[in-house]
């Protein structure tokens, strides 16, 4: 699987993750959410960050489909954790992300919140 049969909102979504991961928080801490965005007031994508005795809540993207978006990030996620997407294509969707532009605000978000960084505070 590549980049381009992945959709936006999932690649979106993977950015998200691994933003969360490179700051060195665990993948058993971070799940796949949907839910009404308060900042676009449309369905949406979420990476929820559960830890430390926190959640955090990083919106990803807007989407159509509850459904569809479920069944893609299931198709996605098995070929991700076999390595069938190929490195260079993740690192693509991490440096897209919302997370890795604005990195500073992202850290600055989860300290905000009472995160410790795992990896020291270093931006993604």
């Amino acid at each position: 699987m590549n980049y381009d049969e992945i959709s936006s909102p999932i690649r979106k979504f993977l950015g998200g993750w691994q933003a969360m991961r490179q700051l060195g928080f665990s993948a058993d801490d971070l799940y796949f959410v949907t839910a009404m965005s308060a900042r676009h007031r449309t369905l949406s994508i979420f990476v929820k960050l559960t830890t430390q005795g926190k959640e955090f809540l990083l919106e990803v993207a807007s989407i159509d489909s509850e459904a569809a978006a479920q069944a893609e990030y299931q198709t996605v996620s098995k070929a991700m954790a076999k390595g069938e997407i190929p490195i260079e294509d993740v690192a693509r969707m991490f440096e897209e992300s919302e997370a890795f532009q604005r990195g500073r605000e992202f850290v600055a978000a989860l300290m905000s919140k009472g995160f410790v960084i795992p990896s020291g505070g270093s931006e993604p």
